[in-house]
């Protein structure tokens, strides 16, 4: 029973991945004021969906919480990661950080 509060988490960042994707690929130059006021009312809406669900399964317990914001960061982390090989997989030097 533990284990599905990891993949409610996991859930929960798929869906924000998918809803920001969409977002970002309505943008382009000529778009309307309006739309992006309505991108920016999504994301308002998306992270209080979000904070909402959290603030549900804390109320089960800590382990539980942990374990959904778990899942969502490591969701977050591989999307992340996946994207950034994706968009340059040949030169991993675009990673390093130089002073």
């Amino acid at each position: 029973m533990i284990g599905i509060w990891f993949v409610f988490g996991v859930v929960i960042g798929i869906l924000n991945y998918r809803m920001q994707w969409r977002s970002v690929n309505s943008l382009h130059p000529e778009t309307s004021r309006i739309k992006v006021l309505w991108i920016v009312g999504g994301g308002a809406l998306r992270c209080t969906l979000i904070a909402i669900l959290l603030l549900a399964i804390f109320r089960q317990g800590v382990l539980p919480g942990l374990l959904a914001i778990a899942g969502f960061w490591l969701t977050r982390l591989v999307v992340i990661l996946r994207l950034g090989l994706a968009l340059n997989p040949g030169d991993p030097s675009q990673y390093m950080i130089e002073e």
